[in-house]
Order: structure tokens, then C-alpha cells, then sequence
């Protein structure tokens, strides 16, 4: 979409011009790349969430998918140990799947909804 390829964007614009700075630059230092890489990928996640649940809601389940995958490996890749986001990803994928479960009773969709609680189970130890 394109909120997602904004802040692509974003973080390419300023880390285009900070890679060519010294490491010991004032301005390297005072933006403190690492750190706003961070908050943009945060921001990215909690984007690819609430498209998907926006998705579930149209019954749209493919993206709703496709976008928790996103974020899933946004998550993965940039912010393994910030739980929350695994908290707030996996109570996303349960909503998607009892949405789904809800509308299309079929074996599949309850064998979906059956394989997010050993997940849940997970972050409630």
C-alpha cells in the first residue's frame, strides 16, 4: 500500500545521506540511526496489524494473511526481542483466524483457529 512504501521511503532518505557521513559526525550521532530504524520498523509493524485486521473485517482474508505475514517477518527480522509486538501479532493472527472460522465453518478454518492456541499458550507462561 502506500503508507508501507512511505515509510520505505523514510528510512531510505535518511540513510542515504548518513551513510556517506564519518562515523564520528555530530549529526550521525545525534540521529541515532539504530535507534530510528527501531521506531519506523515498530511503526511498520503495527501498519501490516491494522491493515489486517481492516481486511478481516471486509472478509478479505487473503490479504489479512499476506499482511500478517508481513509483519510477522518485519518482526522477525528487525525486532526479535520486543515481545509486545509478538504479543500484539499473534492476538491478530487468532482474530483473523476466528473471523475466518466464524464465516467459513468449514474443517480447515477450524483446524486453523485449533493451531493458534499452542501460540497463545506460549505468551501466557
Amino acid at each position: 500500500t502506500n503508507r508501507c512504501a512511505m515509510i520505505d521511503k523514510i528510512v531510505a532518505r535518511f540513510e542515504k545521506p548518513l551513510s556517506s557521513l564519518p562515523p564520528s559526525s555530530d549529526l550521525k550521532r545525534a540521529l541515532n540511526l539504530p535507534r530510528l530504524n527501531e521506531a519506523v520498523s515498530k511503526e511498520a509493524v503495527k501498519l501490516y496489524l491494522n491493515i489486517a485486521d481492516a481486511a478481516c473485517q471486509q472478509s478479505n482474508y487473503s490479504v489479512a494473511k499476506k499482511y500478517l505475514g508481513e509483519a510477522n517477518k518485519a518482526i522477525k527480522k528487525d525486532l526479535p526481542d520486543n515481545k509486545q509486538l509478538g504479543v500484539e501479532w499473534i492476538h491478530a493472527v487468532a482474530r483473523w483466524r476466528c473471523h475466518q472460522a466464524s464465516n467459513d465453518p468449514s474443517p480447515s478454518s477450524i483446524d486453523g483457529l485449533v493451531t493458534v492456541i499452542p501460540e497463545l499458550e506460549k505468551f501466557g507462561r
